[in-house]
C-alpha cells in the first residue's frame, strides 16, 4: 500500500533523509530508495510517496519513493488508473465463460482444466509474492514471468491476485499484456482442435 508524506529532513552530502506522514510516523529514506526521474535532487519539503517496510531491527524504511511534482501527479491520478483498469477487470469476467466453452468442446476436458487450476494457482502465488518483494525492496519477479503464467493458461489466477492483493492495476502496459495473454491463450485452446484435426487429415 503506497504511504505520502514529506521530506522533513534530507542530507544531499550523505544522500539520506526522513520522510514524515500526516500521523506523525517518520520513515528513512536512502537516495537508492528513491525512483529517478532526472537529475533533480530531493528537498526538504517534498512530498514523497513510497511503500513502507521495517528492517531487521525494526525500524521504519521508505522503499521505491517518489519525490517532488511526480509524487503530486501519481496521488491525484492514482484514484483515476485504478477506474480505468474496471474495463480489463470486465472483459475478463465476460471471458471466463468462454474458456469454461472452450475446454469442454475438447476431448482434454479434465487435462486442459487442471492445467488452467495449476497455472492460475502458481500465477496467483507468483503475484503475491512479488507484491510481498515490492514492499520489503527485495528482488523482483521479472513481469515476463507473471505474463508467461497468465499465457500457458493462468490468466484466471493472476487477475484474481490483481484484485486481492491489489498488483500491477495501475500499469497500463502491464495491463494490457496481460489483456493480450488472456486472448492469446483462448485463441490456443480454440485453434488447438482445428489444427490437430488439419494434421490428422
Amino acid at each position: 500500500m503506497l504511504k505520502e508524506g514529506i521530506l522533513s529532513q534530507w542530507h544531499d552530502d550523505k544522500g539520506y533523509g526522513f520522510v514524515t506522514t500526516p500521523d506523525g510516523t517518520r520513515y528513512f529514506l536512502h537516495i537508492k530508495a528513491i525512483k529517478r526521474t532526472g537529475n533533480a535532487r530531493p528537498n526538504i519539503d517534498d512530498p514523497v510517496t513510497f511503500q513502507a517496510r521495517q528492517d531487521e531491527k525494526g525500524r521504519w524504511l521508505a522503499t521505491s519513493a517518489v519525490v517532488g511534482n511526480l509524487a503530486r501527479e501519481t496521488s491525484r491520478k492514482r484514484d483515476h488508473a485504478v477506474a480505468k483498469s474496471d474495463l480489463i477487470d470486465w472483459l475478463t469476467l465476460a471471458l471466463l465463460p468462454v474458456l469454461a466453452v472452450l475446454i469442454l468442446r475438447t476431448d482434454h476436458v479434465q487435462l486442459l482444466a487442471l492445467a488452467c487450476l495449476i497455472f492460475s494457482t502458481i500465477a496467483f502465488a507468483a503475484y503475491g509474492l512479488d507484491k510481498a518483494r515490492a514492499q520489503s525492496g527485495a528482488w523482483r519477479i521479472a513481469e515476463g514471468t507473471l505474463h508467461g503464467w497468465a499465457l500457458l493458461g493462468g490468466w484466471p489466477g493472476a487477475w484474481l491476485a490483481q484484485r486481492v492483493f491489489r498488483h500491477k492495476t495501475r500499469k497500463g502496459s502491464f495491463r494490457c499484456m496481460y489483456l493480450a495473454t488472456l486472448l492469446l491463450n483462448l485463441a490456443g485452446i480454440w485453434y488447438a482442435p482445428v489444427l490437430l484435426l488439419r494434421l490428422g487429415t
